[in-house]
């Protein structure tokens, strides 16, 4: 946070009553750095998972909505998937999605589409 403190003094002309006057103003910068947040999702795929399927495919719009709202979208996300063989699911070569604001106020995202449509591809391990 930034903090920018300035004051100054007014002093009027001698031919003038003696008068001064001040002004003091305060402004507060936000932090220069977003909030970093980073998701790792496991899936279960076993086939005793199968029967919960359809509640397991709601999970990605719900998560797509909250995470729309953490931060008000200026946030440093990364969200990684990996079920029961232990290793990260991919999304076009990367290990996990990247939806970004960068320090320069870029946003930096490594998938096209909605969010959610991306977390359900990524989930999607198969029954």
């Amino acid at each position: 946070m930034i903090a920018l403190l300035v004051g100054c003094v007014d002093t009027p002309p001698l031919y003038e009553p003696v008068v001064e006057s001040s002004h003091v103003e305060i402004k507060e910068f936000p932090a220069g750095r977003v909030p970093e947040l980073d998701v790792l999702i496991f899936v279960d795929d076993t086939p005793a998972m199968a029967a919960y399927s359809e509640r397991v495919a709601t999970i990605p719009h719900g998560l797509a909505r909250e995470l729309r709202t953490f931060a008000e979208g200026w946030s440093d996300l990364r969200i990684a998937v990996t079920s029961n063989d232990g290793r990260l699911r991919r999304i076009g070569g990367e290990r996990y999605v990247i939806d970004a604001i960068d320090l320069d106020y870029q946003r930096t995202q490594n998938y096209e589409g909605a969010l959610d449509d991306v977390i359900a591809a990524v989930m999607d391990v198969g029954t």
